[in-house]
């Protein structure tokens, strides 16, 4: 059984979360960490603990009904071992009045982390999610959104990012 503790500047682990957010997410797809922790109205930001040992942590943003999980990380250890599935259910349980999204990377044949950008497509959909038919791109990268209980429009999604101050670079 899985434990969620939120996450401050001086959270007991928060070298460790800091490590994992910045190996597990390319430089140009982060954000500052430090603003992460801000408004604590719309964003949630929890360690995840199992046994008291830190295996992962999540970020998410929500606004009028719609929950982005802005980042999503399991330890390398930790991998594989159905923590991904499991931290995605508690998400499920804590936000489940609201409709959630979550962006991945397009797949490409030709990308460097193909393989990697299909198993995180196949992770989504293995736990319920759907495609829509919403593709953005962000610091020259190309992402599909993902739902999970209910649609999300295009404009719902424009809105979402509109209210957090953050422009797509094209939306489709």
């Amino acid at each position: 059984m899985i434990e969620l503790q939120n996450v401050s500047s001086n959270a007991k682990d928060f070298e460790k979360i800091k490590r994992l957010y910045e190996s597990a997410f390319p430089y140009k797809e982060r954000m500052p960490i430090f603003d992460l922790l801000k408004n604590k109205n719309e964003t949630t930001f929890c360690a995840v603990y199992d046994n008291e040992l830190f295996c992962g942590f999540f970020c998410l943003l929500s606004f009028h009904g719609i929950t982005h999980i802005a980042y999503l990380a399991v330890a390398q250890s930790y991998r594989d071992k159905g923590y991904g599935s499991t931290i995605l259910q508690s998400i499920h349980e804590m936000k489940s009045q609201n409709r959630i999204i979550a962006d991945i990377e397009m797949e490409n044949s030709r990308a460097a982390n193909h393989e990697q950008r299909t198993r995180r497509k196949n992770f989504y959909i293995r736990n319920g999610y759907q495609e829509t038919n919403i593709f953005y791109t962000w610091q020259d990268v190309q992402y599909q959104i993902l739902s999970y209980g209910g649609t999300v429009s295009k404009s719902e999604f424009l809105s979402f990012w509109q209210h957090f101050e953050v422009k797509n670079e094209t939306c489709e």
